[in-house]
């Protein structure tokens, strides 16, 4: 009893890390379709974390992309328009004291993660019956949206030489321990040893269920 309570409390913990990172992305989603809906109107050209000038950007150390020219930005105290969006126009970081003043909850944000939590509910409230449909959504959406992603960086400017360099291997970083720390980390990661919800999965089947055949 013990260990499944305990597998219990650290789903919520978990669950609540990714809703949230889910919720930045449904913030994120909504952004670029109001954005897409301003440049057909013709207020705006660029996508809110494209660009400096925005009221969420700080004048002095924002930077686009094509005058940064290999800078080291913590030397020159610069940061790029995606940054100060997220952290400034997203999180509104520059608005707290700390942790023990997060300030106020910001409605927009919070209605990204609610409507996260309430899709969540509806995809799990009856089930296996019901998860079993919302996987072919969220089985084939990522592929459909990787394939796409991989259209448009396939013809940007010096696509061939990220391309090399990925498909380059470094065999010196075999010798570095971190490269294998981190190895192992994902491999437990995706597995989720203990983690609970393989066995909460497999409660469903029957005892005698031929799981190797599955």
């Amino acid at each position: 009893k013990g260990v499944g309570y305990a597998i219990c409390v650290i789903d919520i913990y978990v669950g609540m890390f990714y809703n949230t990172v889910i919720g930045w992305a449904v913030y994120y989603f909504i952004s670029s379709i109001v954005s897409a809906g301003q440049y057909v109107q013709g207020t705006t050209e660029n996508l809110p974390w494209t660009s400096c000038g925005n009221e969420w950007n700080d004048e002095t150390t924002c930077t686009v992309l094509k005058e940064v020219n290999g800078r080291n930005k913590t030397f020159f105290n610069i940061s790029s328009p995606a940054e100060e969006y997220f952290q400034r126009g997203v999180l509104e970081i520059h608005k707290s004291d700390g942790l023990t003043r997060l300030g106020s909850i910001k409605p927009s944000l919070a209605l990204s993660c609610m409507a996260v939590f309430v899709l969540v509910y509806f995809a799990l409230w009856k089930g296996v019956k019901s998860t079993g449909k919302v996987v072919w959504v969220t089985a084939i959406a990522p592929y459909i949206v990787l394939f796409c992603l991989l259209i448009r960086g396939i013809t940007l400017d010096g696509a061939s030489d990220g391309i090399w360099y990925y498909l380059t291997p470094q065999w010196e970083k075999l010798f570095t321990m971190q490269v294998w720390i981190a190895a192992a980390t994902q491999i437990f990661f995706s597995l989720g040893p203990g983690f609970g919800t393989l066995l909460a999965l497999s409660s469903y089947n029957k005892f005698n269920n031929n799981c190797y055949k599955d």
